[in-house]
């Protein structure tokens, strides 16, 4: 279960992983296919100082879910405007 911070959200029938740090207008940080919201800890102080800091882990990546279709490169755009 995600801690305080962490959440879930379910999108186009995924579990997604995300974290949310700062305050301030939205900023969306989404790692290369196959990298995780881990992938950020040089940038996210910074950015978590000026802004709403959102990391989000694509499908089959991270702390979201594994699904049996692999990663198809469309679905993490139309999962992270769901989200918004």
């Amino acid at each position: 279960k995600p801690s305080r911070g962490e959440s879930m959200f379910f999108q186009n029938g995924v579990d997604l992983y995300y974290e949310v740090y700062g305050q301030g207008e939205p900023l969306v940080l989404i790692a290369g296919l196959t990298a995780h919201s881990g992938s950020w800890p040089a940038q996210l102080p910074v950015f978590a100082g000026k802004h709403k800091t959102i990391l989000i882990d694509n499908r089959n990546s991270g702390r979201s879910a594994v699904t049996e279709d692999g990663s198809v490169p469309c679905v993490p755009l139309e999962n992270t405007a769901g989200f918004m």
